[in-house]
């Protein structure tokens, strides 16, 4: 992808999408003068994939469910 164009717009890489999602939500992250920045709390949890992904997971998970109920 990158070999084609340097520039990846947030909406053409759906996984990135919903990884900023996830971040705002759950206040990990932040836009601060145009630039997207982590809390210090998300960077914490960077620096431990493991505890980052057992607290990403749970939310995504409780909020797709939410998506999904009719009505």
């Amino acid at each position: 992808m990158f070999r084609f164009n340097k520039v990846i717009n947030e909406y053409e890489f759906p996984p990135l999408e919903v990884l900023h999602f996830l971040l705002i939500s759950l206040r990990l992250g932040r836009h601060f003068k145009g630039e997207f920045r982590l809390t210090k709390r998300g960077a914490e949890l960077a620096e431990t994939p493991g505890r980052l992904f057992a607290e990403l997971i749970p939310y995504f998970e409780r909020w797709f469910q939410k998506s999904e109920q009719p009505g």
